[in-house]
């Protein structure tokens, strides 16, 4: 999520004034853009590699649209959130996002903490920039809005479309995923690091297990807001698995136009319940009910 103009004026202003120094913010467009897709992910080795490949892979193996973009890098987390402020997240937000994103995207713009994002090799490099495109096509879909579209499901399609990428560059297992994503989502305190002592001790972690901790209702993953506080609640650490899950279960049973058809209509008219509706004949109350049954049979 990202405010769109803010961030394209501000892709503008970098194309013209600053270079790839290592610390120094600099851009990637595909306007600009020249190499050619690789279908190995061993011979990625550069930013425009990984974009063009991922991009082809969107295009040609899944069918979705073509998409422009500008991939803004930012040196370090301090730059990443004081870009975040200046283009009009509150303090807290832009503070809680920072510390926890790696990579934001929005409308035709995807803002990255380089020197986080270079903690990964290259497969992690490709996974998180095949999540952002997901945004990227969310808002491209949505008229260049974020709109009221629910955050629990622009999370999970963008779960579902890395996931896609790397099936086609990395041999990933989908039937894999999928099983580790319910064990995550089943015993989400596993994915908390334990200490020797405070909230993450061994003996908390036992309680919480025979608590059952579960997430939230979708209801509470609406907005941005509310997936980066929830981010740091009991079930955090399997919210991303969950999204993912649910998203899956839509893009079975309805398939991609269904899902691309609900992030269309937040272009026309921003009713999360009467799009929901309209794109998957049920309310998302019903199919949370369903969800749930899926994970806790």
């Amino acid at each position: 999520m990202a405010r769109a103009s803010g961030l394209a004026v501000l892709a503008t202003l970098l194309l013209g004034a600053c270079s790839t120094a290592a610390r120094e913010p600099w851009v990637l467009t595909t306007d600009a853009l020249r190499e050619r897709p690789l279908r190995d992910l061993e011979r990625i080795s550069t930013y425009p590699q990984a974009l063009a490949t991922t991009l082809d892979i969107m295009r040609r193996d899944l069918d979705l649209p073509v998409l422009q973009v500008s991939l803004i890098f930012l040196p370090d987390t301090r730059r990443f959130k004081a870009l975040l402020l200046e283009i009009g997240y509150p303090p807290e937000l832009a503070r809680e996002s920072a510390r926890q994103m790696t990579a934001i995207g929005g409308h035709r713009t995807v803002v990255i903490n380089q020197a986080r994002l270079e903690r990964e090799g290259w497969r992690g490099r490709v996974s998180i920039l095949a999540h952002e495109l997901g945004h990227v096509l969310q808002f491209e879909l949505g008229g260049g809005k974020r709109g009221t579209s629910a955050q629990w499901l622009r999370e999970g399609f963008s779960e579902w479309l890395e996931l896609r990428v790397m099936e086609t560059l990395d041999r990933a297992d989908g039937a894999k995923a999928w099983r580790q994503a319910i064990e995550n989502v089943r015993n989400p305190e596993r994915t908390r690091v334990m200490t020797l002592g405070g909230p993450d001790s061994y003996p908390d972690w036992v309680e919480r297990i025979h608590g059952r901790t579960r997430p939230p209702p979708l209801s509470a993953l609406g907005s941005w807001p509310d997936w980066v506080a929830q981010l740091g609640g009991a079930a955090g650490g399997a919210l991303y698995d969950y999204a993912f899950i649910a998203a899956t279960v839509l893009l079975e049973e309805h398939e991609v136009p269904a899902v691309l058809r609900y992030f269309e209509l937040f272009a026309e008219h921003q009713d999360p319940a009467a799009n929901f509706l309209e794109a998957f004949g049920e309310s998302e109350q019903e199919f949370e009910e369903r969800l749930r049954r899926i994970v806790w049979p």
